[in-house]
C-alpha cells in the first residue's frame, strides 16, 4: 500500500504535464498569393509572432473601405485547427506600403512594417530587394 501512493502521485503529476503540452494553443499564418507557388503555411512560432505582432499593432481604423483591384494577398491566421481569420492585403501603387482590411477595419502599414510582412508573408530575402526596389 505504502509503494501504491508514490506511484499513483507521480502517474497523475505525469498525466497534468502531458495534457498541459497537448492543449499548448499552436498558431499558423496561411499565406494565399496571386500566384499558386505563392501560397504557403508559416509555422515557425518566431515568424508567426512577428507577423501577428505587426497586424496587431497597427493603427487600425474603423471604416467601409472599398479597393479598386482585388487583393494581392490573403493572411490567415489560424488556432489549432479553428477556422482562421483572413486579412486581404493590397501593395500600394508605388510598391512601397502595404494595405490591409479585415471585416470593417482597415490599415496601412509603414513602410518598415511592409517590408517586415512581406518578406515574412513570401520567406524570401531576394524578394524584399525587387518589392522596394519596383
Amino acid at each position: 500500500m505504502r509503494r501504491t501512493k508514490p506511484v499513483f502521485a507521480i502517474a497523475v503529476i505525469f498525466l497534468f504535464i502531458l495534457c498541459a503540452a497537448c492543449s499548448e494553443e499552436k498558431l499558423i499564418v496561411i499565406v494565399q498569393g496571386p500566384e499558386h507557388e505563392d501560397n504557403r503555411q508559416v509555422s515557425d512560432p518566431k515568424m508567426v509572432k512577428r507577423m501577428k505582432h505587426i497586424i496587431d499593432q497597427a493603427d487600425w481604423k474603423q471604416a467601409k473601405v472599398e479597393m479598386t483591384s482585388s487583393p494581392q494577398y490573403r493572411l490567415g491566421f489560424q488556432k489549432n485547427k479553428a477556422e482562421p481569420v483572413f486579412y486581404n492585403v493590397w501593395m500600394n501603387a508605388d510598391n512601397q506600403r502595404l494595405s490591409l482590411i479585415q471585416g470593417s477595419s482597415y490599415v496601412q502599414l509603414s513602410k518598415e512594417n511592409s517590408v517586415d510582412l512581406i518578406e515574412l508573408m513570401k520567406g524570401k530575402q531576394d524578394d524584399i530587394a525587387l518589392f522596394i526596389v519596383q
